[in-house]
């Protein structure tokens, strides 16, 4: 070899690394981006599903203590008395409102853009391997607590204690996402 084809050879080897270079780099930030928005939309949803199940609970709950002494349960809300015959109506009451608020569907939209962002971020050959797990994790933690904003089930008990575990769940992943991103 001489040296003409041993300066073209470092020239393509140079290239071909500032090629890579630029290549991870650019991929880096658009990791960063997307871990980003996939966090504003995750959380947003997370902040409206447990104001969501919030307003489920107290209300289920306050029927319970209500029902006990009386018969047929009315409520103050929202500027007039309400009455509910059962604690599914009263829960039903505050799903409408956040139905027709938009809410919960601001809440589901916030969930479909998160899930996109996220396949990019599963999808990218660059960024840490830990907030790619932790993201898959806080989504499904987030879906869970969704699900139960768009249908409250279960007993109140098992409600409160599912809601409260996942909230504990998203709080934790949100820490270790800080940490390792």
């Amino acid at each position: 070899m001489n040296m003409k084809q041993g300066i073209i050879i470092a020239i393509v080897v140079a290239s071909l690394i500032l090629v890579f270079i630029v290549t991870r780099t650019a991929s880096v930030r658009t990791f960063e981006k997307n871990i980003n928005e996939f966090t504003a939309e995750i959380l947003d949803a997370a902040t409206i599903a447990e104001k969501a199940t919030n307003l489920y609970s107290e209300i289920w709950s306050d029927y319970i203590r209500r029902q006990r002494s009386i018969s047929g349960v009315r409520f103050w809300l929202d500027g007039e008395w309400v009455g509910f015959s059962c604690f599914s109506e009263a829960v039903n009451y505050r799903k409408t409102q956040l139905e027709t608020s938009g809410t919960l569907k601001r809440m589901n939209n916030g969930m479909s853009i998160a899930n996109e962002v996220l396949k990019k971020i599963d999808n990218s050959w660059f960024g840490n391997r830990e907030a790619k797990r932790i993201a898959k994790e806080m989504y499904l933690n987030v879906s869970e607590l969704c699900s139960l904003a768009n249908s409250p089930t279960g007993s109140l008990q098992s409600f409160n204690s599912k809601t409260s575990e996942l909230s504990s769940s998203i709080a934790r992943n949100i820490r270790e996402l800080a940490l390792h991103y």
